[in-house]
Order: structure tokens, then sequence, then C-alpha cells
């Protein structure tokens, strides 16, 4: 049997300037301890549009099964091994956890991916969309990853043909 510990990173209010700082400097100590005393992983959750729970401010790309982004190809159709993108052309991602948008940045196999667009996605709330032209590759499957305000997303397989 497994063990974990599962956080929400509750803020109540008032909160103070040092607040944020020090609620996350007590889950990692607790997440050091849960280590040493053989738990086996630790989960924080996500919410969105609450003030008080989860601050988890990284960014977060929309993924599919085993990996793969959810990216629209330039045409509408869904990006697979099957439906891979073309070189130059432009995708569509969505990601949470975006903040301002502030200093947007893609990569697709580590090269820097142009972007076309960056912000709220159409008839949403709390959900952004970018826009990506793919940079010249060779066809096969590789990791786009987002950067906002210097802070990176998780990694999702993008196909180019």
């Amino acid at each position: 049997m497994k063990f974990g510990i599962f956080y929400e990173i509750s803020v109540p209010r008032p909160w103070g300037p040092e607040t944020e700082r020090q609620v996350y400097a007590n889950c990692i100590e607790q997440c050091v301890l849960a280590d040493q005393l053989g738990f086996d992983h630790v989960w924080a959750v996500e919410h969105h549009f609450l003030e008080e729970y989860s601050h988890c401010s990284a960014p977060e790309i929309f993924l599919g099964g085993t990996g793969r982004l959810l990216a629209f190809d330039q045409d509408g159709s869904v990006n697979s091994a099957a439906n891979p993108a073309a070189a130059g052309s432009v995708v569509t991602i969505f990601l949470t956890g975006q903040g301002s948008l502030a200093s947007p940045a893609a990569s697709i196999g580590n090269l820097t991916a142009q972007i076309a667009y960056a912000g709220s996605a159409p008839g949403t709330v709390g959900v952004a969309q970018m826009n990506l032209k793919v940079p010249a590759l060779q066809p096969g499957d590789y990791q786009l990853v987002v950067t906002m305000g210097g802070v990176k997303s998780n990694s999702g397989l993008i196909s180019v043909k």
C-alpha cells in the first residue's frame, strides 16, 4: 500500500505581505518531513477562480491522453501522430494559471516558437489561448513548453510533419 499527502495550499484571509511565502515554506517543510517518514507522493490540487485556495501559479497546458497536447492544427483539426502540423504552420493550444500573460514565450523541440497570439480564449473565463508558429523541425514528436513571466509550464507532445 502506498501513502501520500494532498494539498489545496489554502491561503485564508487576512493576507499580509509574507502570507503566500510562509504558506509555501510550510508546505515544503511538510513535504520534506513526509518524505523522511516514507510517504510515497505529494499532490497539489489546482482550483480555478478561488481566492483562498490552490495558490499554484505555474502555467499549465491542456493535455489529452498519453502526454499529448490538446492542440489544434491550422486547419482546425486535432494534432496527432496521424495528423501532424506542418513546419511553418500555426497551432493553437490552451492553458490556465497564466496570470497576466506577462512575457510569454514558447518552444517546440527546444526551438523558439513564434507567438502569433497570446490572450484570453474566446468564450471562456480563466483560460488562455496561444497560437504558435511551428519552427522548422524534422518530422516527429516534440515537447512543447510555455513560459510565462519566467515560469515554465508542464510539457506535452506535438507532432510535426
